[in-house]
């Protein structure tokens, strides 16, 4: 579609460099050397730094007292990463991490509980704001914390699906099993490591194990539903539940029929495993109509809110729960 485009445009000397996670070449451009061990390398680490500042920048915005403050920590970070400043090594993400803990606990904050809504779904959706109607600031507006989760588990839960065709006899041991078993210890002991340090954030919660959010999804339905998103939706949903964050919105883009199979498919088992669960799903696509969007989570948003008041009216009077 590319490559359409831009002889449509006149460009049709233009190449389309692509890049894929899967082995296969998907269009081979000859003069185009890439270092695919490097680029993973290298892409692991940006995801990890970057959740560990999603997981700050959302937590703190929600309680930030002067406006703007946290944005500009965030900022300082993301331009500096992105301009090649901070160098993507290991080392060299650590060490700025550790500096945007303590930038991000100088944030000068209020001590407040606020609902929290996980968000799930389609990557692309759930994570681009054009592309869901900037959802995410809409919940932040409204008085909501939002919680996402880890980038990276969506390529993590690749190598557990390929250990868990093998495991079930859907495809045989080959050398691409072996090194995905090999690459999900490295990737364990390097998220270790970051973990290590975004503990001294103040409002710190822990990212599950890719086993542990398998672990879950393997209540609700086989880890060899790989389709769209696969078995990951169904154990983000159940993982937020456990951790106390029972309100979780599922973005699915209009026309993907397998994230729709996927993701309304688990909604009856998910509410027998987790009644309490306040479980909104939504369709991002250009053509629906922003009030109906909007109308919805207001509905989802009010429920929010109503839950988290009752649990705190209950803490106050059964102080021992």
């Amino acid at each position: 579609m590319i490559k359409k485009a831009l002889v449509a445009a006149g460009f049709a000397d233009v190449p389309v460099v692509t890049l894929a996670t899967s082995l296969d070449v998907l269009n081979d451009q000859p003069g185009f050397r890439f270092d695919t061990k490097e680029y993973i390398y290298k892409a692991a680490l940006g995801m990890m730094f970057m959740d560990a500042l999603s997981d700050m920048y959302h937590s703190t915005i929600i309680r930030e007292k002067q406006k703007g403050a946290t944005q500009e920590v965030t900022d300082r970070y993301l331009n500096a990463f992105m301009d090649g400043s901070i160098p993507v090594t290991k080392a060299a993400m650590l060490e700025n991490l550790e500096k945007a803990v303590e930038d991000f606990n100088n944030v000068d904050t209020i001590s407040q509980s606020f609902p929290k809504v996980g968000i799930v779904g389609e990557i692309y959706v759930k994570y681009n704001a054009f592309s869901n109607n900037h959802v995410a600031q809409w919940l932040m507006d409204q008085g909501i914390e939002v919680v996402m989760p880890s980038f990276f588990e969506f390529f993590a839960g690749g190598l557990v699906s390929t250990d868990h065709e093998v495991k079930t006899n859907v495809k045989q041991r080959d050398a691409l099993w072996l090194l995905t078993i090999l690459g999900e210890k490295l990737a364990r002991h390097y998220l270790g490591q970051f973990d290590s340090i975004i503990r001294g954030y103040r409002y710190y919660h822990r990212h599950h194990d890719i086993r542990d959010i398998a672990e879950k999804a393997q209540h609700i339905l086989s880890l060899n539903h790989q389709y769209g998103e696969g078995w990951l939706i169904a154990g983000e949903i159940a993982s937020f539940a456990r951790d106390g964050v029972p309100n979780v919105l599922c973005l699915q883009p209009f026309g993907c029929i397998a994230n729709h199979v996927i993701a309304k498919g688990v909604q009856k088992k998910l509410m027998e495993e987790h009644p309490n669960l306040n479980l909104l799903f939504l369709d991002a696509d250009a053509g629906v109509s922003e009030v109906n969007f909007f109308n919805r989570m207001h509905f989802f948003v009010d429920h929010a809110k109503a839950a988290l008041e009752v649990r705190q009216v209950n803490a106050t009077f059964n102080p021992a729960k």
